[in-house]
């Protein structure tokens, strides 16, 4: 059911938001929302015009990701506390994150990873699409005291125990993509949105959210979000944001998924690096949620 987003858990005000906006809840296959009409039109065109400059500072696309073995054709622009202005900055208001963790029900953290992906194709060349994974990385940020932080000035793309011991430990808890700066009239066959899958090792969608302009696409991080880049037959442009929460907690929150992931995969997370795992029994909050060792919850 479609409907204005004021009403949505508790409701959301803020002076960008679009009198239009409108959000549309599913529970399968995983958690998720799309959010018509977000912002403003003339934000929304802020937004835009300012897009170009941001992704211009990045010189070539993305490459290897991790030591994963798979390659991310974008150029990938990691935004900063100055650049969160011309509408950037809803995204960084803690009134956005409370409503996100209200809609899932989740208890989230104050560290946000924010970003903007621009994927060059044509009709000739389309760019090539994504793979389907879940999005379930432990990752690295420094602390802070802020409402909403952006992670900068560390290796964000660390799941290792030794590599920053300085640095805390998280878990994208929620993924976030906006869709802007792409060209009008787009159907089915110009690609450019993201595939939802139900397994690995697929490019059979089950679902695929279009990138309409203005809309954003929300989801549940966990051992089901399967999800996937569509390639575009244009160049396709968009915002991507993940909101994370303890892993302790999140683990804890959902146990029998995460032990039957165990079970198949023989760790709850993906993996960025190939040694040195970090895993929750090193987590500050490990002995809030669990009362035996690791290898015994992972029974």
């Amino acid at each position: 059911m479609v409907i204005p987003i004021s009403s949505v858990a508790g409701g959301l005000e803020h002076p960008f938001l679009s009198l239009d906006a409108s959000l549309e809840f599913f529970e399968t296959p995983y958690r998720h929302f799309v959010i018509r009409d977000l912002l403003r039109p003339d934000i929304y065109r802020a937004m835009c015009a300012r897009f170009p400059e941001y992704v211009g500072r990045v010189a070539r696309p993305h490459g290897a990701v991790g030591e994963t073995g798979q390659f991310y054709k974008a150029q990938i622009y990691s935004m900063q506390d100055a650049d969160c202005r011309d509408g950037y900055e809803f995204f960084v208001w803690e009134g956005w994150k409370d409503f996100v963790a209200r809609i899932f029900s989740l208890v989230l953290n104050n560290h946000t990873a924010y970003s903007l992906h621009y994927h060059a194709g044509s009709p000739e060349a389309p760019s090539d699409s994504g793979w389907s994974h879940l999005d379930l990385s432990v990752c690295s940020v420094l602390p802070s005291a802020e409402p909403v932080q952006i992670v900068q000035r560390c290796d964000y793309a660390d799941d290792t125990v030794g590599g920053q011991p300085h640095a805390q430990k998280v878990l994208r808890s929620v993924a976030m993509l906006y869709y802007l700066n792409n060209p009008e009239g787009l159907t089915e066959r110009d690609g450019g949105g993201t595939g939802i899958y139900d397994r690995y090792d697929t490019r059979q969608a089950i679902k695929t959210i279009f990138p309409h302009s203005n809309s954003l696409f929300a989801f549940e991080v966990g051992p089901e979000s399967y999800h996937g880049f569509v390639g575009a037959r244009y160049n396709r442009s968009a915002m991507v944001q993940w909101f994370h929460s303890s892993p302790s907690y999140i683990v804890h929150r959902r146990l029998a998924e995460y032990r039957a992931r165990w079970r198949q995969h023989g760790d709850f997370f993906e993996r960025w690096k190939k040694s040195d795992p970090w895993q929750i029994d090193r987590d500050p909050d490990y002995g809030r949620y669990f009362s035996l060792p690791l290898a015994e919850v992972v029974r």
